[in-house]
């Protein structure tokens, strides 16, 4: 009994240790979440999470808010260059049409993670949580990267 628990236990981790791995695809409801990755920063400064999402629902699915638990004002934004000159805008939501990948990515959609509890960095990872339009909602754990 003591031997398959410790197995059971075992085979647990290997799973949530590879699953977590960088490029490790998910799938969490409508949406396979690839690649989830975020940037480095300090606490009380912003960060960034990316990934690449693909809608394998069979309509569009739109993503309405997001949230993380290290950020209290996570959302959605979208960098853009005017005039030589980057600008961040917020967007209210983003839809993701059937049968597509949508990829979040530095300098164009991605997850700001404003005003960080903690530092980001290292090994560490931080959850998001895409809450979608239907009221169903898809989490991703995305991993500390270097740029």
């Amino acid at each position: 009994m003591a031997r398959a628990l410790a197995l059971s236990v075992s085979f647990a981790v290997v799973c949530v240790t590879a699953c977590g791995k960088r490029g490790a695809p998910s799938t969490a409801g409508p949406l396979r979440v690839d690649d989830a990755w975020a940037r480095r920063a300090d606490s009380g400064a912003t960060g960034g999470v990316y990934l690449r999402l693909t809608n394998t629902d069979t309509a569009d699915v739109v993503i309405t808010a997001v949230t993380a638990p290290e950020s209290p004002a996570a959302a959605l934004h979208e960098s853009s260059e005017h005039d030589g000159m980057v600008h961040m805008n917020p967007r209210a939501s983003v839809r993701i049409a059937r049968d597509s990948t949508l990829v979040m990515a530095p300098g164009g959609l991605h997850i700001m993670l404003p005003d960080l509890t903690r530092a980001v960095e290292g090994r560490d990872s931080v959850l998001v949580t895409l809450m979608l339009g239907d009221g169903r909602t898809v989490r991703a754990v995305a991993r500390v990267r270097t740029l």
